[in-house]
């Protein structure tokens, strides 16, 4: 429940505001969470008193059917700027999940790297099977994990599963299917509202990014990108790139000035920004980003390559063009997005997290990642950390003085995260970047989802 990161989200005077990825930072990023209205758990007594009143007073005017669940938040930042205090240390006999539903990733149903999306007290999961010709639509009640329902859907095959982490607005699922089709379904009973196929090649190439929803839009890049309505699934605006492979990332909406714009990378390693209403291109750079989401902060853009090449850049950008303001070439990752908190930016590259300041985009301090092969997993944070889970969950300090990791804690086979834990083999799923609603974490862990209660 953010102000507007990811989480919840108190509503606003704009109705517009914007759509978690599905492997890693975009579709392959960040896959994250954000609703415009708060969870109806009970909070600890030690919560915010006003945040609590504002809580009941959103919820007493009937508003929680509405809300908006998107990767990294309506910013597609990764920041839960309005998070509860979370925990500093694993507790001694480690970190009980809430609750754990396998069933979900069952009987095939579990074969992508999609990541979890809440939104209403609900968790909605997004899986492909390419085998059978199926994508399966999974949805669980937040508190329990209770199967509330799920749907199979006709699809077709695909090279790699369909990886794309669904978005949820005003009692709507979107999702970007196999076969770059949009479909959309009632988030109460699963049924199916409308589908749609963007324009494009017929091939078996899977687009792994997840829907953008603004101005009454659904925007995805399936092989070019398009703009559909949210309402009928009508093609609005369709962009004149295409791409035969590779892009996975996740489009981001920039508001500058008094017009909005759709951020997307479009192949060849290039990344426009066109008009939210009629997809008219304003600008183009040469970011060398495909697979992650580029994070939108005020009039800066930062993108991270798949090579240290592209590594990470900065661009200043306006309503007609983007200028790099620096690159920092020591890392890279085939689709993780970094996550921006106060003036430093977080990210991951091979084994190594950095903090790099936002100004000038040198390096505050490295770090060493001590898990094997991490790549395609965002950075989140929340509470003044940021949290990782690739294999493993780690927490650290958003601190632009030093490394300072809180906790780095294995998962067993019961779902418990310690310190001491290590080779089971049942940690975070491949790809995959986990959810925070309201100071709870939301995984897809290899054997299923779980949640992880981390308020303090």
């Amino acid at each position: 429940m953010q102000m507007q990161s990811q989480g919840y989200v108190v509503p606003t005077p704009s109705p517009t505001a914007v759509l978690p990825s599905a492997c890693g930072g975009s579709a392959r990023g960040m896959k994250w969470v954000t609703c415009r209205y708060w969870i109806t758990s009970s909070r600890p007594m030690n919560y915010d008193q006003s945040r609590y009143q504002l809580r009941r007073a959103i919820l007493a005017a009937g508003l929680a059917e509405g809300g908006l669940a998107t990767v990294a938040g309506p910013h597609r930042d990764g920041v839960d700027v309005a998070s509860p205090g979370l925990i500093r240390e694993l507790p001694r006999d480690g970190l009980e999940p809430v609750w754990i539903n396998r069933d979900c990733v069952a009987q095939g149903r579990g074969d992508s790297w999609s990541s979890p999306a809440i939104a209403n007290d609900r968790v909605f999961f997004f899986s492909h099977n390419s085998g059978k010709k199926e994508e399966y639509l999974t949805c669980l009640e937040a508190d329990s994990g209770a199967e509330l329902w799920h749907k199979t859907l006709k699809s077709r095959a695909t090279k790699v599963q369909q990886s794309g982490t669904p978005a949820v607005d005003n009692g709507r699922v979107y999702l970007l299917g196999a076969g770059r089709t949009v479909r959309c379904l009632d988030a109460r009973s699963g049924d199916e509202v409308w589908a749609q196929q963007v324009p494009g090649e017929d091939n078996d190439e899977p687009w792994h990014g997840s829907p953008l929803i603004a101005g009454g839009k659904v925007i995805v890049f399936a092989g070019r990108l398009a703009a559909l309505a949210a309402k009928s699934g009508e093609l609005v605006w369709q962009g004149a790139d295409t791409a035969k492979e590779g892009v996975h990332g996740s489009p981001a909406l920039a508001k500058i000035g008094e017009h909005s714009f759709v951020i997307a990378h479009v192949g060849r390693g290039e990344t426009v920004a066109v008009d939210l209403q009629d997809g008219q291109e304003h600008w183009r750079a040469k970011t060398e980003a495909t697979a992650s989401t580029p994070v939108v902060h005020g009039e800066r853009m930062i993108t991270l390559a798949n090579s240290r090449k592209g590594g990470v850049r900065c661009y200043r950008i306006s309503h007609d063009k983007a200028e790099l303001a620096w690159n920092y070439q020591s890392l890279a990752d085939p689709g993780a997005s970094p996550v921006i908190v106060g003036d430093h930016v977080f990210v991951q590259g091979e084994k190594r997290i950095a903090c790099l300041n936002l100004k000038d985009g040198k390096a505050a301090w490295t770090g060493e990642l001590k898990v094997k092969d991490p790549r395609y997993t965002s950075l989140i944070a929340a509470d003044g950390q940021v949290i990782y889970a690739f294999d493993s969950l780690l927490s650290f300090a958003a601190d632009p003085e030093q490394f300072s990791p809180f906790y780095h804690g294995y998962f067993d086979r019961d779902g418990r995260v310690g310190e001491e834990t290590k080779g089971t083999n049942s940690g975070p799923h491949t790809c995959t970047t986990p959810a925070i609603c309201d100071g709870r974490l939301y995984l897809r862990l290899k054997q299923g989802i779980a949640c992880y209660d981390l308020r303090k």
